[in-house]
């Protein structure tokens, strides 16, 4: 992750929020960069940033968030949140069964978000 955003800040791509967090439930470094850069269209900002995630860390972040040991951390994590986030679903027209598994919940949660702006994820208050 660190050659990555080194990468990006090389560049002249501004790099946010580099800290490292368990949010998720592991340890994670959670970042996020700028869609511009001087003298380049957003389009060029982003092919240069990708160009420098998939040269340093793309591929080994999604084997470290998908790996077992990673997965089993984040539904642990999840799991206090897991009732409020269904309850908040129902309450707003989103559909999820109470058995769904933590992807099945959090993807109904970003289904209903982006057709009725309701965050039923952030207002559960998980990932802070």
């Amino acid at each position: 992750m660190d050659r990555s955003l080194t990468c990006m800040r090389d560049a002249g791509i501004e790099v946010f929020d580099d800290s490292v967090t368990s949010a998720r439930g592991f340890p994670e470094i959670s970042y996020s960069f700028a869609t511009s850069s001087a003298g380049r269209s957003d389009d060029q900002t982003l092919a240069i940033a990708d160009a420098c995630l998939a040269q340093h860390s793309l591929f080994v972040e999604q084997a470290y968030q998908l790996s077992p040991a990673s997965i089993e951390q984040q539904e642990a994590a999840f799991g206090p949140y897991r009732d409020v986030v269904i309850t908040c679903l129902a309450e707003n027209g989103g559909e999820v069964r109470d058995d769904a598994t933590m992807p099945e919940v959090l993807g109904a949660a970003a289904d209903l978000e982006s057709r009725s702006g309701v965050d039923c994820v952030s207002e559960s208050g998980y990932g802070r």
